[in-house]
């Protein structure tokens, strides 16, 4: 773990046209403060490792002595999320091309912001393209039909059942 400190010049060019300040350099995120890197770390602890975003904030702290805050971490997953959606929707073209997609449903529980400590059903749906080892999920709030086939809505090859 390294923080980098940027020193950006400022100039007064003289007669009052104000102060010039050099700009910063491109970030991920805007005004944000993290580098790409610590970006991809966070989200690969979190969803291939199954490390929850607390256990991976407190590791950070005993190792690194440096205290985030749940919401910065979750912002941070978030705004990566965003960040590589063109990705994902790269790999759904190629998934929708192919001749043949396995599927597979799994109810989960969801927390909700309108009751405190309760969860509602949602689904996530896993497509698999087994030849060109492409896996993509959809997450969708009910079991309706309509979650499916918006999703393959362009797709013409094989679904197995």
């Amino acid at each position: 773990m390294h923080v980098v400190k940027t020193i950006r010049p400022k100039y007064a060019p003289g007669k009052g046209k104000g102060i010039l300040t050099a700009q910063l350099p491109a970030l991920p995120i805007d005004k944000g403060n993290a580098g790409p890197g610590f970006m991809t770390q966070v989200v690969i602890d979190k969803y291939v490792c199954h490390m929850p975003l607390d256990r991976r904030r407190k590791k950070f702290k005993n190792e690194y002595s440096i205290d985030f805050s749940v919401s910065w971490f979750c912002n941070l997953v978030e705004n990566t999320g965003f960040r590589i959606a063109p990705l994902f929707d790269g790999y759904k073209k190629r998934l929708l091309k192919s001749t043949c997609i396995c599927a597979d449903e799994t109810p989960v529980p969801v927390l909700t912001k309108d009751k405190k400590g309760k969860t509602h059903r949602g689904y996530f749906r896993v497509y698999y393209d087994p030849l060109n080892k492409i896996t993509i999920f959809d997450y969708r709030k009910s079991r309706l039909n309509n979650g499916p086939s918006e999703f393959l809505e362009t797709f013409t090859g094989t679904l197995p059942s």
